[in-house]
């Protein structure tokens, strides 16, 4: 993909006419199709209109990703510092007026409320309705007390109280919305905003803590903030843009929208460069018919009068492939303006070829042929080949595919969170165990086939085998289904164990271990000061090894020269030194802070 510097000489004519434009005074709006510089143009236009510095100006993107990507490009471009921050989100700029204002007031600065904070609240708030604690919500009788407990709904029940947010809407206004639709769900996700708001406003009730906003709300704060500055500040100016443009503006939500309108009361000229057919960002609140309205005239939130201009030129792929995608785009409906979808493209070496497979297996098997024959018979680099799925789940599928082929893959997210990585799940199970104290078959049998186990299927079958006749013998009669009731009780399970090669005995039970780690855990947690200069937390491991957390080396304030000359292998109660990942659990696991590499092969771990 060419950069933007690349790209300068070959703008249409009409990039450079809407260049000209948005320099020259006025509310604009650029169309363009995949390719026909749209981002490249208001990349020059902005550097253009730093360099000469007529007033300050801001280019705002939809995500943090993008974000820092532009961010590359314009300080490539002007190759010097600034004084201020040039590209941002509308997120961040409403969080820089809101923490501008609160230090004019004296405030303590804002905070934003993360994705997995409000997901952890949502979490609560469901599981004490499960219980049935809290307010009444009156769910219908669709969403059973199973699915509340489900992540996917809890996703889903998220993303409607952020559009009702963007929406303006509060509790009360969700459910009024719900009884006048007929749509129960929606009056008791009314109630359930209307519990979580109060759940987040509680984190601001000390003094030292400031307001908090999360992404749906912090634009329309800011808005009202810009609005009122002069009653609440009225001895600082409000902050101004002389300049604002947004890039993928197509994905752009109504809240945005007023924040626009806000800035552009304010005397900033603003442009918006997009395409509808490229919107991405619904699930987010996204309009892509924000495009069309800013070109309307002033009445409705987006509506500028703004004047339309058409990049008519693609520079990204040749002729072929612009043909191909024209006669595949043409049924589709379309929003407003239809010229961008006619672009031209430029003559050029390019083809479009479909090729129907049997199976998964067999179309990945081409792709990696096809990628593998490009790079070696065509010299074509790695980097400038791409991969395209219909769907996020089968972006794994094909990972695996290509890299078994031998193709090497530069991946911009992951195909799974990190809290479903195999080497982390096990991990945050045993911590829940070992804070909750109480290890359910589930986590059980799931910890044993992790590494933290060690063991496989056959193993486990193997052991529940020798649960229930190791009960046998102990009851006399019954055979129990689960092993919950054996996995309760440490020293029945060790022996339960017998056949296994390792010492069992030795190591303790999984249950054990975990009990283990969970006094651990609350021994770290309580300060200790006897014995120690300085920290506190580094009282135990100094009592054990006679070293300080430092470079190798280093002395401790309260021990002599040479104290440190004694072993320095630690055990701690129940875990051995060389046992598998299950005996480990309560040795190196359990620990508050990583071991660095040095210190596992020296076998002492500590704090930093």
């Amino acid at each position: 993909m060419a950069t933007a510097d690349s790209l300068v000489h070959r703008l249409s004519g009409a990039a450079d006419e809407a260049r000209a434009a948005i320099l020259a005074g006025g509310h604009h709006v650029v169309h363009g199709a995949p390719g026909t510089g749209k981002t490249t143009t208001a990349l020059l236009t902005f550097t253009e209109w730093v360099r000469q510095d007529p007033g300050a100006a801001v280019l705002l993107v939809p995500t943090r990703r993008r974000a820092a990507a532009v961010r590359d490009q314009v300080s490539a471009r002007l190759q010097r510092t600034t004084g201020a921050v040039l590209v941002r989100t509308p997120a961040s700029l409403a969080f820089t007026i809101l923490r501008l204002r609160a230090s004019h007031l004296g405030e303590p600065a804002p905070t934003l409320v993360t994705g997995p904070e409000q997901d952890q609240a949502l979490a609560e708030l469901l599981a004490g309705h499960a219980e049935r604690e809290g307010a009444p919500i009156g769910w219908p009788e669709s969403v059973s007390r199973e699915t509340l407990g489900l992540r996917a709904f809890r996703n889903e029940l998220r993303d409607l109280l952020m559009r009702a947010a963007e929406a303006g809407l509060d509790g009360e206004g969700l459910t009024a919305w719900g009884e006048r639709h007929h749509r129960p769900e929606w009056c008791a996700a009314g109630r359930v905003l209307t519990e979580y708001t109060q759940v987040m406003s509680l984190g601001q009730t000390t003094p030292d803590r400031g307001a908090r906003y999360d992404a749906a709300t912090i634009v329309d704060e800011a808005v009202l903030a810009l609005r009122t500055w002069e009653d609440t500040v009225p001895d600082v100016p409000r902050p101004r843009w002389s300049l604002v443009l947004h890039d993928d503006y197509q994905d752009a939500t109504l809240a945005t929208a007023r924040l626009l309108d806000t800035l552009v009361d304010d005397g900033a000229r603003v442009a918006v460069f997009g395409d509808a057919d490229l919107a991405v960002q619904q699930f987010r609140g996204g309009v892509p018919a924000l495009l069309h309205t800013a070109s309307l005239p002033p009445g409705r939130d987006g509506a500028w009068g703004a004047t339309e201009h058409v990049l008519d030129d693609v520079h990204r792929h040749p002729a072929a492939v612009r043909e191909a995608v024209t006669s595949l785009t043409a049924s589709l409906p379309s929003m407003a303006e239809t010229r961008r979808r006619r672009a031209r493209a430029e003559p050029g070496d390019g083809r479009v070829r479909a090729v129907l497979l049997s199976t998964d297996a067999q179309q990945v098997a081409y792709i990696a042929r096809h990628l593998r024959e490009q790079h070696v018979h065509a010299d074509v680099p790695w980097s400038q080949m791409a991969v395209v799925v219909r769907s996020g789940s089968l972006v794994g599928a094909v990972r695996r595919g290509l890299r078994t082929a031998g193709v090497p893959l530069a991946m911009a997210t992951p195909d799974r969170p990190l809290r479903d990585e195999p080497a982390v799940r096990p991990l945050l199970v045993s911590l829940r165990c070992a804070i909750t104290g109480d290890v359910t078959p589930e986590d059980a049998a799931a910890l044993l086939v992790s590494p933290i186990g060690g063991m496989d299927a056959v193993g486990v079958r193997a052991l529940r085998r020798a649960l229930r006749q190791a009960e046998r013998r102990r009851a006399g009669s019954g055979t129990p289904r689960t092993c919950s009731g054996s996995c309760s009780n440490p020293p029945f399970v060790a022996s339960a164990c017998v056949w296994r090669r390792t010492n069992c005995r030795r190591r303790g039970s999984l249950m054990a271990q975990l009990a283990q780690m969970a006094r651990m855990v609350r021994s770290v947690r309580r300060p200790r000061t006897r014995g120690t200069r300085g920290s506190s937390n580094a009282w135990p491991f100094r009592r054990r090894t006679g070293r300080c957390p430092g470079p190798r080396g280093a002395q401790c304030p309260d021990r002599p020269a040479g104290a440190d000359r004694g072993p320095r292998r630690t055990r701690w109660p129940g875990g051995h030194r060389g046992d598998s990942a299950l005996g480990d659990l309560g040795d190196r696991r359990a620990q508050p802070h990583m071991a660095t590499a040095g210190a596992r092969r020296r076998g002492w771990w500590g704090p930093r």
